[in-house]
């Protein structure tokens, strides 16, 4: 009996690494479909050039979310008057975020905007080499902020969910940053409960 129990619990082991394997993870990157023209994407579509072109400029990610804790981290190359947060699918590619009732932002002057423009927290401002992580709840309808691992504060995800994650750059201004949607390692270890990336 102890030899049989002890087969089907290498067995049962056996089956749930070959489920392990067979599970494909898609991680978000930058859309390439859904960007502003004077936004351009490389290495892998995970780092966004803005131009300095007349116009606010912005990019989504592939990937949006209705439920479930997720976790991502943007690394500041250039930083000019730009903005990080969460999008809805109908936002305007030359926008910017939390200039509109299409999404929130955390932006680089220090300040959290939404709905147009309202300016809702003052956390501190980022600047070239800062790491911002965030940390969306997208069933509980708030997010998190992080500068260099440092919180800057819990706020409430407005416009609701599906929210992208997003970045948007002001008018003649440049900007460059590069996105981890969970492909390769993190800068910092994402909070509890929250899964490592934005992904399907």
């Amino acid at each position: 009996m102890a030899l049989c129990s002890s087969s089907m619990s290498d067995m049962l082991r056996r089956v749930a690494l070959m489920m392990q394997k067979s599970v494909v993870v898609t991680y978000a990157t930058w859309d390439s479909g859904y960007k502003d023209s004077n936004i351009t994407l490389s290495s892998g579509n995970l780092t966004a050039s803005a131009s300095t072109a007349v116009g606010n400029k912005m990019v989504r990610s592939t990937i949006s979310k209705s439920s479930g804790k997720w976790y991502w981290e943007i690394t500041c190359t250039t930083v000019n008057t730009m903005s990080l947060g969460l999008v809805t699918s109908s936002a305007a590619t030359n926008s910017t975020i939390g200039g509109t009732t299409e999404g929130i932002a955390y932006r680089s002057t220090g300040d959290i905007i939404y709905n147009g423009g309202v300016v809702s927290a003052v956390p501190a401002t980022y600047f070239n080499g800062d790491v911002i992580g965030f940390a969306y709840d997208a069933t509980g309808g708030t997010f998190e902020v992080f500068k260099n691992n440092v919180s800057q504060g819990s706020y409430t995800a407005s416009p609701t969910a599906p929210l992208y994650a997003g970045f948007s750059s002001a008018t003649s201004v440049s900007g460059v940053i590069t996105a981890n949607f969970g492909a390769s390692a993190f800068v910092y270890s994402p909070p509890s409960g929250y899964n490592a990336g934005l992904y399907t």
